[in-house]
C-alpha cells in the first residue's frame, strides 16, 4: 500500500487530477495500517487551507474535497 501511496502522490506532483475511481481504493487502504507520511501530511494541510477559501458554488471546492478524501485515505487517516 505504501508503494501505491507513493504513486498517487507522484501522479499529483506531475499535475494530474485523480479520477473518481480512486475512491474505490478505500476498502484496501482502510484494511491496512499505514504510518502517516510527513510530506503527504503537509500537502494535505495545504489543501485543507485552500479548500476552506472556496465557496460551495465553486467547482474547485469539489475537486479539493475529492483530493482531500483520497490523500487522507492514502495517508492512513481513513479509519478513526
Amino acid at each position: 500500500m505504501q508503494a501505491l501511496r507513493v504513486r498517487l502522490y507522484g501522479y499529483l506532483k506531475e499535475g494530474h487530477l485523480l479520477e473518481n475511481n480512486y475512491i474505490n481504493l478505500w476498502f484496501l487502504f482502510s484494511q491496512t495500517p499505514l504510518a502517516q507520511d510527513a510530506t503527504l501530511s503537509s500537502f494535505i494541510a495545504l489543501l485543507e487551507q485552500s479548500y476552506a477559501t472556496y465557496d460551495v458554488t465553486q467547482k474547485e471546492r469539489f475537486i479539493f474535497a475529492h483530493l482531500l478524501f483520497v490523500l487522507k485515505m492514502a495517508n492512513g487517516e481513513g479509519v478513526k
